[in-house]
């Protein structure tokens, strides 16, 4: 279990989507949400459950995996599933020039909570690494190792 998200369903995504496992994690830890758990937005959208899937992409997910609210607020799996979606959606588009700025889209397009959301995601990823690697692994800015 990582962050009550059975590691099945995180390894299920990381097949699916092609994603680091750490990357995953990751963003778990940093959205720091739990099964359960609606967070109101100040722009009226909702967090979903323990990667906070934002409800503006509750259409397509609907569409992608017949996902209802629901299911995100209190399926961790279907959350980690449909936030692995949209993180693999991101890095997949030529718009966004870096792995970095993808990562960063997850939470914000505004480019200064898009920086300051991916370093986070960064410093969780490398202490994640690290503790998979058992040794004192290093990464540089902006890489995913």
């Amino acid at each position: 279990m990582f962050h009550a998200v059975p590691m099945q369903c995180i390894n299920q995504a990381v097949v699916t989507y092609a994603l680091p496992a750490s990357l995953i994690m990751a963003i778990i830890y940093v959205e720091g949400g739990k099964n359960g758990l609606r967070i109101p937005n100040t722009n009226g959208s909702f967090d979903y459950g323990v990667m906070q899937v934002n409800s503006t992409w509750l259409p397509e997910i609907a569409r992608k995996f017949a996902y209802t609210p629901n299911d995100l607020q209190y399926d961790a799996c279907k959350n980690v599933m449909a936030g692995s979606w949209i993180l693999r959606k991101n890095l997949n588009q030529e718009k966004y020039k870096s792995i970095m700025y993808a990562v960063g889209s997850y939470h914000s397009l505004t480019p200064n909570l898009n920086y300051i959301y991916s370093i986070k995601v960064l410093s969780a990823y490398q202490t994640i690494q690290k503790a998979f690697a058992g040794d004192d692994t290093k990464c540089g800015i902006g890489q995913i190792c």
